[in-house]
């Protein structure tokens, strides 16, 4: 049933046109579509897929195909790969001298520090903060550096508050535990 329905179609198109070129149905017969008409034979084609309720896509795609037509070339990329805009080349040129000279300034400024400083680890912490900052920067991740930062800085303080007020943090979660108890044994008592 389907078959005839389908060969109905390629009858009208047969008839409705006349002079015509080469193109293939969906059953493997070899059919002829004039290129000079192209658009009406598009939506007969569409409208007799869409009454057999098979949907324009495949004879749109054979139509195309029949032409030598099959899209832009580039359609199916989803992220094409662009030129390299002169900001991103100056970029790059500092990130491969940066990348040349960075573990040699770590390993003089580290010397430097430990020999000038007494509390050297202050001075350590900041020349590996820099340099870190400076590596997100090229990597195109500042914004992430910066809110792990934030969050690695208040975990610190959360710990240095714990840690200053160890004994009354105890006591008030024993209080609150105590409570808790308290509570729950009540509600039991009342049901029972």
């Amino acid at each position: 049933m389907l078959r005839d329905s389908i060969l109905l179609t390629v009858e009208e198109v047969l008839l409705a046109f006349g002079n015509i070129a080469t193109i293939a149905s969906r059953q493997g017969l070899l059919l002829t579509i004039d290129r000079s008409v192209f658009p009406q034979q598009l939506l007969l084609l569409a409208a007799a897929d869409l009454a057999v309720g098979i949907g324009p896509a495949f004879s749109t795609f054979l139509i195309l195909q029949a032409s030598n037509d099959f899209g832009p070339p580039r359609a199916h990329l989803r992220l094409p790969q662009l030129p390299t805009s002169p900001d991103d080349i100056r970029l790059g040129r500092f990130a491969e001298v940066w990348s040349a000279l960075s573990v040699g300034l770590l390993l003089i400024t580290t010397i430097i520090i430990g020999l000038i400083s007494r509390q050297w680890w202050i001075g350590l912490l900041s020349m590996l903060g820099i340099f870190a900052f400076l590596e997100a920067l090229f990597k195109r991740r500042a914004q992430n550096f910066i809110s792990n930062f934030v969050v690695g800085l208040a975990l610190l303080t959360m710990l240095v508050l714990l840690i200053e007020f160890f004994k009354p943090v105890i006591v008030v979660l024993a209080l609150l535990t105590g409570l808790l108890i308290i509570i729950d044994n009540a509600r039991e008592l009342r049901t029972s």
